[in-house]
């Protein structure tokens, strides 16, 4: 899985043999407008994609001039993107523990950068 960091903020698959397959479906840029309070994607990064488990993965949306992100949960066997969930918090992820339903990541705080562990389960919406 691959993910572009910049509006409209593609997703792909890359074979064995090194082609790139976007999945245009899982664009997450018409639905981040909804997700941050600017709507201004200009100013947005979209980071890296995490991989969950079974074929899902999350994406984090960051705006550069305010502590919003949104996160976005991918269903990559499909191509659907399921849901976005905003959130105001200088927070990032960087790895996942799929197997220990555990994601990797850092979060500001008053002393600096804080290396966090986020557990996580599924639950019907």
């Amino acid at each position: 899985m691959l993910s572009f960091a910049a509006a409209p903020y593609d997703v792909g698959t890359v074979d064995s043999g090194g082609k790139i397959t976007l999945l245009p479906a899982l664009s997450v840029g018409n639905a981040l407008a909804s997700a941050m309070p600017t709507g201004d994607s200009s100013v947005v990064v979209g980071m890296g994609l995490i991989p969950l488990e079974c074929g899902f993965g999350l994406q984090v949306m960051t705006d550069l001039r305010s502590n919003h992100r949104a996160i976005a949960l991918l269903d990559m066997n499909r191509g659907e993107l399921i849901r976005i969930h905003p959130i105001r918090s200088a927070m990032g992820l960087s790895a996942s523990a799929a197997d220990e339903r555990l994601l990797i990541g850092g979060r500001d705080s008053p002393y600096g950068m804080d290396v966090v562990l986020y557990a996580w389960r599924w639950h019907e919406p």
